[in-house]
């Protein structure tokens, strides 16, 4: 379930390049091909990024045990409320900093570079996925609090469903609709609000580890809980983050350049 959670996104990708490629347009799988990595470049390796470090956060504390929380009078659910919600927080300066980069996209190629027919037509698809990717931020973080209690399947069963109705819809988008390079923005939603879907069903059906309802562990906190800590937690999620980036940079110059 955990690796269909992180590989769906590359196979919807591997699906819509073939049907791109049935196009028979160079520059339509030219620019789908650089909206794609830039996609991956500057949100999906940041949001990972969140994602670890979330989700290291919530397990640290569901791993304890109930005996060891009362002892060290630990109050796991809000523990684990104030992790996501500082999760949420780093999330949200990825989410300026990517919706920035997507919405310039466009001078941001053609500033290293990229011809200006390539430019426009990618930056109108990553302008696209703006609201797909804003859905996958906050899916990934409630996916970290949930996955950290130890429930898996629900997002297994959920990532199988959006392959299969992908792939199923895009025959018809590419050649009902014609929607060319916004293919991948089209398919970005459709899987995000079935993620969000399937993190619905978690919150309110599904049991982690210790035998409670997941949602037993989320509560409203106080600013003081996100606030003790946020900094430490920041720091961390920096880390994780310019880890991630540098094992696609070299992937990143490969592609511009």
């Amino acid at each position: 379930a955990c690796a269909l959670n992180n590989s769906c996104n590359i196979v919807v990708i591997f699906v819509n390049f073939i049907f791109i490629g049935m196009l028979g347009d160079p520059l339509v799988e030219a620019s789908f091909g650089l909206g794609v990595s830039y996609f991956m470049f500057l949100f999906m390796s940041l949001n990972l990024g969140c994602f670890e470090v979330t989700g290291i956060e919530c397990a640290h504390w569901a791993g304890l045990s109930d005996e060891a929380a009362r002892a060290k009078k630990i109050d796991k659910p809000r523990k684990m409320s104030a992790a996501l919600a500082k999760g949420c927080i780093l999330l949200c300066v990825v989410l300026v900093f990517s919706s920035l980069m997507f919405v310039y996209a466009k001078e941001v190629l053609i500033a290293i570079s990229i011809s200006v027919v390539n430019a426009i037509q990618t930056g109108a698809m990553v302008m696209s996925l703006i609201p797909g990717i804003i859905l996958q931020g906050f899916n990934f973080q409630i996916q970290a609090f949930i996955l950290a209690q130890g429930v898996t399947l629900p997002f297994g069963v959920a990532n199988i469903i959006s392959i299969v109705v992908c792939s199923c819809l895009c025959h018809w988008l590419t050649f009902g609709l014609q929607v060319g390079i916004l293919l991948f923005p089209v398919c970005k939603t459709i899987m995000e609000v079935i993620n969000f879907l399937a993190n619905i069903y978690a919150l309110l059906f599904s049991k982690g580890e210790d035998g409670r309802r997941v949602r037993e562990n989320l509560i409203c906190v106080k600013f003081a809980d996100v606030k003790d800590g946020l900094g430490e937690f920041l720091c961390k999620g920096s880390k994780f983050i310019i880890g991630l980036y540098a094992e696609f940079l070299g992937f990143e110059f490969n592609t511009y350049l």
